[in-house]
Order: C-alpha cells, then structure tokens, then sequence
C-alpha cells in the first residue's frame, strides 16, 4: 500500500506542478494577448495619423500648386505688360523725332520764304 501510496503522491505532485505550469502559461497569454491588443491599437492609431498625414500634405501640395499657377499667370502678365510698355516707349521716341523734325523744317520753311520775299 505504502507503494500505491508514494505513486499517487508522485502523480498528485506532478498534477500540481502540471496545474501550475499551465496556470504560468495561462497568465503569460493573457499578458502577450493585452500586448497584442495595445499593439493593434496603436498600429490602428499609426495608420490613422499617416492617412491625416498624407491628406494634410496632399492639401499643402495642392494649395502649393494653385498658387505657383497663380503667380505664374500673374508673372506672364507683367512680362506682357513690360512688352507693350517697350513698344509705347519706341512710338513715343519715333513721335519726338518726327516732331523735331517737323519743327526744323518749320524754320527751314520759313528762312526760304523769307529769302524768297527779299
């Protein structure tokens, strides 16, 4: 009896210990399954601010890009606006030449006029 004895203690024990190791192992799920979920959470949280991110950039880049068009067209009508401004300078330079030379032949005209009364 002493025998069937020692047999059962030897299998409650390493009952025990089997109830034990799977206990460990139960809180060490438990421990790696609420790691899993605050990592879930915060690759969720992750990829949520990358989409804002990119959203947030792309409405920068847009902005950007309307402006830039917007200062070219402006920059295109100042060049436009130079160009004409040349042109009106040149007729204006041609004009002044034309009315000095109308006035010298004014004199012109009249000193032969003179010399034709004498």
């Amino acid at each position: 009896m002493s025998e069937a004895q020692t047999k059962l203690d030897r299998h409650e024990r390493e009952n025990k210990k089997a109830n034990m190791d799977v206990g460990q192992k139960d809180v060490r799920l438990n421990r790696v399954i609420d790691e899993l979920e605050k990592h879930k959470i915060m690759l969720r949280d992750a990829k949520e601010n990358e989409v804002g991110k990119r959203k947030d950039v792309t409405d920068e880049l847009d902005r950007v890009l309307d402006e830039n068009r917007k200062l070219e067209r402006q920059r295109n009508e100042l060049l436009q606006a130079f160009k004409k401004q040349m042109k009106l300078i040149d007729i204006l330079k041609k004009q002044k030449l034309h009315i000095e030379a109308a006035k010298m032949l004014s004199f012109t005209e009249d000193e032969f006029t003179k010399l034709l009364d004498i």
